[in-house]
């Protein structure tokens, strides 16, 4: 089954430059697919385009029916002055329109206005943005925002003042909280790096959800429990501390990754630094005693003569 299908795309953002020229190209069922690129190449753009965020000038862009993208910014940008609280709660930026649009309707429905037309749009309008849980989003927020340790006094704090870590677990909720109906998502997976050597980092994939039995023969530790309260309950008390474990983890393995990295390029680079600094001792002692043997040489043969 393809997922993504992509024939003939192009975009430009003036009449000189095609940042996207005819691309080609489809993503079936189960695939993972890395894209690569450098800077200006158009891979922001092209993911933008397939999240519907940006229209294009030409081609075609096939999603299968009941999938949904999501892009997480690299360096995400919101209005000066947003707080964490305020970036989660942009995540319902298309209920609130909804909102907005069913206050205007019913400003003209009190005003007289009983057209068809307005009363169609109003019931669906109205029973849109109750399916979609419209008349309760705090609830959505908490869950997703524990889950993935963002403190209610975190969520008080100017998104600007946030570590880099701080805001790409913000903006990973913000993601998640886009598409929080059950439905949208079949598949939780994580992935991150995990350090090998300088030349080598490992892409690590783990899946979060459904959690997954741990294979048979597969060491564990047996733990006696005694479960008062119902499954449901207690898989809903449960699962959310698993996930911000697993999601907290893998950012420290990632970070660890990274400063590993660092590190070893910066112990080459001293011990480079180190062989040179000796090859140049070692050279200037010997041009200082081949100028001290010269210099005798000549001492003794003005002595002779």
């Amino acid at each position: 089954m393809i997922d993504i299908s992509v024939t003939g795309l192009v975009k430009s953002f003036d009449l000189e430059k095609k940042i996207l020229d005819g691309i080609t190209f489809q993503i079936d069922t189960g695939e993972r697919v890395g894209l690569l690129g450098k800077n200006g190449a158009g891979k922001t753009t092209l993911f933008r385009i397939l999240t519907g965020e940006l229209d294009y000038d030409a081609g075609e862009v096939s999603i299968a029916s009941g999938r949904r993208l999501g892009l997480i910014s690299q360096i995400p940008v919101y209005p000066e002055g947003y707080t964490v609280e305020d970036v989660l709660k942009s995540a319902f930026s298309r209920m609130q329109r909804m909102e907005d649009e069913m206050n205007a309707l019913s400003q003209q429905m009190a005003s007289g206005d009983e057209s068809e037309e307005t009363l169609r749009r109003y019931g669906e309008l109205s029973a849109k943005f109750e399916g979609l849980g419209g008349y309760d989003t705090e609830t959505p927020i908490n869950k997703v925002a524990n889950g993935l340790s963002i403190p209610p006094e975190m969520r008080e704090r100017l998104f600007d003042t946030l570590s880099g870590g701080e805001k790409t677990r913000v903006n990973l909720a913000r993601l998640l909280l886009d598409g929080y109906d059950a439905e949208r998502y079949d598949e939780l997976w994580l992935v991150y790096t995990n350090f090998v050597s300088m030349m080598t980092q490992e892409v690590m994939i783990e899946q979060l959800l459904p959690v997954q039995r741990p294979p048979e023969g597969a060491p564990h530790k047996l733990v006696s429990t005694v479960y008062e309260l119902p499954p449901a309950e207690t898989l809903a008390q449960v699962l959310p501390d698993f996930l911000a474990g697993r999601l907290y983890s893998a950012l420290c393995d990632a970070f660890a990754s990274e400063v590993a990295a660092r590190r070893s390029a910066m112990d080459s680079a001293t011990k480079n630094a180190g062989e040179m600094i000796s090859d140049l001792k070692l050279r200037y002692n010997r041009a200082r005693q081949g100028a001290i043997t010269q210099e005798i040489t000549e001492i003794v043969a003005g002595a002779e003569h």
